[in-house]
């Protein structure tokens, strides 16, 4: 059941209250989202932030390649 859209964050993703699932179904312990979230979101950024550097650093790399053979293609 959908009672209401949360426009607060980023995301507005529509908030569903009251919703009931299987125990066969849950993910870990009754009510244990907000603990996985403290646990596991601050290493998931961590994973992300590291991959946006060395792709950076690619890009670098291919930027330092690429403005040589420019630079000796304008020069003979």
């Amino acid at each position: 059941m959908i009672r209401a859209w949360d426009v607060r964050g980023p995301s507005r993703h529509p908030r569903r209250a009251d919703a009931r699932v299987p125990k066969e179904n849950l993910l870990g312990e009754l009510n244990g989202a907000l603990v996985h979230l403290m646990t596991n979101l601050a290493q998931e950024r961590i994973t992300i932030a590291i991959a946006a550097i060395a792709g950076a650093e690619h890009l670098l790399e291919i930027t330092k390649i690429m403005k040589e053979l420019i630079s000796r293609s304008l020069l003979s």
